[in-house]
């Protein structure tokens, strides 16, 4: 048996975890998973990629951000908004 180390945030491995743990998992053996699908795939067995957004994506950035050039008010979440719809 090897011992790897993995430095990883507090949040990661306990959300990890608990998805681990909901299948029946512990840390070491999804992490035995992962590798042992990596050396059939012959490297990373899912895909890892800079998401790309899409025309209508691109549109609706473009349209922000000529709002926010507009002076358009912005509103820091949902409750702010509602509040200023006075509904």
């Amino acid at each position: 048996m090897a011992t790897i180390n993995v430095r990883t945030d507090e949040n990661v491995k306990q959300e990890a975890a608990q998805i681990f743990n909901d299948l029946g998992l512990d840390m070491s053996s999804a992490i035995n998973i992962f590798l042992k699908k990596s050396i059939v795939a012959r490297g990373i067995p899912f895909d890892v990629r800079l998401e790309v957004p899409n025309k209508t994506t691109i549109k609706a950035i473009k349209e922000g951000d000529a709002m926010v050039k507009r002076g358009v008010k912005g509103y820091s979440d949902t409750n702010a908004m509602w509040s200023s719809l006075n509904v």
